[in-house]
């Protein structure tokens, strides 16, 4: 086998999920993905609130926001993050840690509970869950959603349809388990 071949053979390897997640994409069949994977964490409101004021610091410093960044619109942003841990009989409604890191970013991109800086807020709260959950990282140690893939996924999201909602939320349920 030439090293060309080695190195093919060793990317289609490399990259196996993503040709299953794009299969199942396409059929689709791609289904919720639930795991038992991470901790439990409660994202409270004003911790959360404390993260976007830290963020909107960083980026009016960096040039990259303006002082509209992070401003609420009523008491939209409350509810999104109340939702999440909604339940049924004291069952929760969200039944997994990554369902529930799924539907935080899609409901703050898409609903837009800011003035300015949804994608960016909903990034940046959605890699703190995942983090506070310990499932930012894989158990290999690396990054399980990087800097371009973040990018990619929340613009996936804003672009999306709201009749794609589920199948954006397993989307991304999948790539969030080993």
């Amino acid at each position: 086998m030439s090293s060309n071949d080695k190195e093919t053979l060793e990317l289609i390897r490399y990259y196996k999920k993503s040709w299953s997640l794009l299969q199942k994409f396409d059929d689709g069949s791609l289904g919720l993905c639930r795991s038992d994977v991470g901790e439990n964490f409660t994202l409270g409101y004003d911790e959360v609130l404390t993260a976007v004021d830290d963020l909107k610091r960083e980026l009016v410093k960096k040039g990259e926001a303006s002082n509209i960044f992070g401003i609420q619109k009523a008491d939209e942003f409350e509810g999104i993050i109340k939702n999440i841990y909604q339940t049924f009989g004291g069952r929760d409604l969200l039944a997994s840690t990554q369902e529930k890191a799924a539907n935080l970013i899609y409901y703050i991109i898409k609903d837009h509970p800011f003035s300015d800086g949804n994608k960016r807020i909903g990034s940046f709260i959605f890699i703190l869950f995942l983090s506070k959950c310990r499932l930012l990282y894989k158990s290999s140690g690396e990054l399980r959603i990087n800097d371009n893939a973040l990018v990619a996924l929340a613009l996936f999201i804003a672009q999306s349809e709201p009749k794609q909602k589920d199948m954006v939320v397993n989307l991304i349920t999948n790539l969030l388990v080993d």
